[in-house]
């Protein structure tokens, strides 16, 4: 509006300049006479526009960086809450430990007791024989079964052993995490015992994901149809401890000996062992996981990750990725319970 007023003023002030009043045209003198007033009216106006657009321009940064700041806040409060959470549970856990305890050094202290009034015969045995016989037999087995779940520790740690074919949920322990639910299969062919760490379907976009949502897990397993992923930190968990084997299916490719690094190692592949059959789903030893946000693969310039809209275990010559294939990855424990129950199962089956 300014602008407007600045210009009706000059073209008022020049007026009696020209020459007709029905002449729409100036002549070059007449020019420069209006360029000269009207420029250094319109010159402090257009810095003012300028100063403008560049505090506009900050400001809109400032409440980019500050949006930016309160995801961040609200991240850090949700791991605050769980690790709360996680804290709370030891706390119960503790206290329980404690209470065992001290329940434990009454009962024995009980014990001895009774014993020393055996020995200094202050009762007759003819009274007392049954009485602390049963109540020492009563104790003894009490300080047992504390000692018991004292020193319980889970141990389900792989699917069960089955004959029929099919995936169940199963809740499994392993060291260093809460317990978990992962999907146990079995076919004819297979054999048992398998867990499904891994399931994607054709053209599923679910799985170009963060590093932090690898390493966590994504994907619902209780619907046995859907796309997900366990997690890089409980795929390491399972398989650092014992030697398990890997097949990667549709393809029927098998390694006999996976083992997934920490993450301070990068969630790194530490081993396949030998591995047999159609692999077209790569497992390189000592190649880092990889996703968009976090590129391991060590081809300078590239991130395959990105390219390719997945999280995987690339590197320069491993690169490729079936986007729409079904890829499904299972891994099993090794040990000789599996191996001989599954030469069973296909003795059974060609019968």
């Amino acid at each position: 509006m300014m602008l407007l007023v600045v210009f009706v003023s000059a073209i008022y002030l020049i007026s009696p300049s020209l020459g007709s009043e029905d002449s729409c045209y100036l002549s070059e003198e007449q020019e420069d006479e209006c360029a000269a007033v009207c420029y250094p009216m319109v010159k402090p106006m257009l810095r003012y526009f300028e100063k403008c657009q560049e505090k506009d321009s900050q400001t809109s940064q400032c409440q980019k960086d500050y949006s930016e700041l309160l995801k961040r806040h609200t991240e850090v409060l949700q791991q605050l809450n769980e690790v709360n959470v996680k804290y709370e549970k030891l706390q119960s856990k503790l206290e329980i430990l404690s209470e065992l305890g001290v329940f434990e050094n009454q009962f024995r202290e009980d014990i001895a007791k009774l014993r020393e009034v055996l020995k200094k015969g202050e009762m007759s045995k003819s009274q007392v024989a049954i009485k602390n016989t049963n109540e020492i037999m009563l104790l003894e087995s009490e300080i047992s079964i504390i000692n018991q779940k004292k020193s319980e520790t889970p141990t389900i740690n792989r699917c069960p052993q089955s004959q029929k074919p099919g995936r169940i949920l199963q809740e499994i322990h392993v060291p260093g995490s809460d317990p978990f639910k992962v999907v146990c299969y079995t076919d004819r062919e297979s054999g048992s015992g398998w867990i499904v760490v891994y399931q994607k379907y054709y053209h599923s976009s679910p799985f170009n994901r963060s590093y932090e949502e690898y390493a966590a897990g994504f994907g619902d397993r209780s619907n046995l149809r859907e796309d997900f992923f366990l997690g890089l930190e409980k795929l390491h968990l399972l398989t650092d401890g014992r030697p398990h084997e890997l097949m990667a299916a549709p393809f029927k490719g098998k390694c006999n000996r996976f083992v997934l690094g920490s993450r301070d190692e990068g969630y790194m592949v530490k081993s396949t062992g030998k591995c047999s059959g159609n692999m077209e789903v790569g497992f390189v030893q000592s190649t880092k996981f990889s996703t968009f946000d976090r590129d391991e693969d060590g081809d300078p310039g590239r991130n395959w990750a990105e390219r390719r809209g997945v999280g995987w275990w690339f590197d320069s010559r491993n690169n490729a990725f079936f986007e729409n294939r079904i890829i499904r990855i299972l891994i099993r424990r090794q040990d000789s319970n599996n191996a001989l129950y599954d030469i069973g199962r296909r003795h059974i089956y060609k019968k």
